[in-house]
């Protein structure tokens, strides 16, 4: 008996008779181990690409596995792993590449097994536009923008190394390479270093923000009528006014068109944090007049003015002098006296 083209369905008991006589034996069929025939090369990629890993056998329609660092890869419906055959070769289908798909692959067959690695690494980062530093007057909008590719990419952003959160004031937006901070109504404490950091990236953008203030003097704190001050000679006047603005303004005093130094010695003008005084130690009459006040920064310029009047103390009444003066008539509660008409 001859079986050509022996399968695995001739594994079998085998027996023949002659007359009284009979044998028997048995048939074992093994399959052919399935051999690598063109291996798996290794891939070097980016994400969002498509790998295709491409291994040949020396069977048609023979059973494989697919492995990831020694696992077998799922493909399910809903994998992101695709497998197919095309006679003695296989596939193993990645559609849109993530990092997290590098590491090694192989082919399992009965006869051999095929391993590649696969590295999926960042697309190159590039800044179509940097952030820029500005500066913002107070109470004015905020808006940082920057455009980098891949434009898939998300990011976060930090002020001074905190992590910014949107919230009623402040949106933070993403649309294909553009991302942009938005800040509605800025405030002082808006100004910092701000940071772009792409995720994934080690790369990061970042620009600088000043938030500045016109300067403005409050007068209001010194409460008199028309900014007058009344003071009688050779007191102490020291007046102190609050003053605002950012980034801190400078202050020059002015009488007419003399300016008041920090070093003068009876009169004098100093700044220190949020205000600024005028000192006048022994006031004199000279100093009645009005007092500039000029405030300036790169926001702008504010003035304001304060006189101050300097007044004597009023002289009493001299005593008239009496040289002819006679006692009339006294008694307990009354005294009369007689004056020569001559020194009235």
């Amino acid at each position: 008996m001859v079986i050509n083209n022996c399968s695995l369905n001739d594994d079998a008991a085998y027996s023949v008779a002659a007359g009284d006589e009979n044998c028997a034996t048995e048939l074992f069929v093994k399959e052919l181990p399935v051999k690598i025939v063109k291996k798996i090369e290794p891939v070097k990629t980016t994400v969002n690409e498509r790998i295709e890993l491409e291994c040949e056998v020396s069977e048609e329609g023979a059973q494989v596995k697919w492995m990831k660092n020694g696992v077998e890869v799922p493909t399910g419906v809903r994998s992101r792993y695709r497998v197919k055959c095309e006679g003695t070769k296989h596939f193993l289908v990645i559609d849109d590449a993530s990092r997290e798909d590098t590491g090694t692959y192989s082919l399992m067959a009965t006869g051999g097994t095929s391993e590649a690695h696969i590295q999926v690494d960042l697309k190159p980062l590039k800044i179509f536009q940097d952030l820029q530093d500005m500066k913002v007057m107070l109470g004015q909008p905020i808006n940082l923008q920057c455009e980098i590719f891949p434009g898939n990419v998300a990011g976060r952003w930090y002020r001074n190394g905190q992590l910014i959160q949107p919230n009623d004031r402040i949106n933070i937006v993403h649309k294909n390479k553009v991302h942009r901070l938005e800040v509605a109504t800025s405030t002082l404490h808006d100004t910092g270093d701000y940071t772009f950091v792409p995720e994934g990236y080690s790369q990061s953008l970042s620009a600088k923000i000043h938030i500045i203030d016109p300067p403005r003097v409050h007068l209001e704190s010194l409460n008199f009528p028309d900014n007058t001050i009344t003071i009688v000679a050779g007191n102490k006047l020291r007046l102190e006014i609050p003053i605002t603005g950012e980034p801190t303004p400078r202050v020059v005093w002015m009488k007419g068109e003399r300016v008041i130094l920090e070093s003068g010695n009876r009169v004098r003008a100093e700044t220190y944090g949020d205000q600024t005084s005028l000192t006048i130690d022994v006031t004199e009459r000279e100093d009645t007049g009005n007092y500039k006040i000029i405030l300036q920064n790169e926001a702008g310029e504010a003035t304001a003015s304060v006189k101050v009047k300097v007044v004597d103390i009023p002289d009493p009444p001299e005593s008239p002098l009496f040289s002819n003066i006679r006692l009339l008539h006294r008694e307990k509660e009354e005294t009369e006296l007689q004056m020569d008409e001559t020194e009235l």
